[in-house]
């Protein structure tokens, strides 16, 4: 009598615990696109600000604070700057300079 108690207790915990995940799970996926029913966007378009392309001595585009390796291995950009290297060219890019990698090695 004492296992048949704790087993009926059990059975009964299992299947309580079945119908509040399914109850939950049926209100995720009824609620799933909440968000994109009450969120407005709107966007704007703005010019890109005039950003003057300049390298310092090591290469590195001046005012543009992007992470790059320190090797100095040169290559010339499309603007006929020398970058100090590829990471600093596309450092450049995303700050701004209107440049692609033109060749390897020091700009002439």
């Amino acid at each position: 009598m004492k296992y048949s108690t704790i087993a009926l207790a059990a059975v009964l915990l299992v299947a309580l615990l079945a119908q509040k995940g399914t109850a939950l799970r049926k209100a995720r996926q009824e609620n799933f696109w909440w968000w994109w029913r009450t969120t407005t966007t709107s966007t704007t378009t703005t010019a890109r600000p005039q950003v003057q392309e300049q390298v310092d001595s090591n290469g590195s585009p001046v005012n543009c604070n992007c992470l790059t390796t320190p090797e100095y291995n040169p290559v010339c950009g499309t603007n006929g700057l020398t970058y100090g290297s590829k990471s600093k060219l596309e450092c450049g890019k995303r700050c701004g300079h209107n440049v692609e990698l033109s060749y390897y090695g020091n700009c002439t």
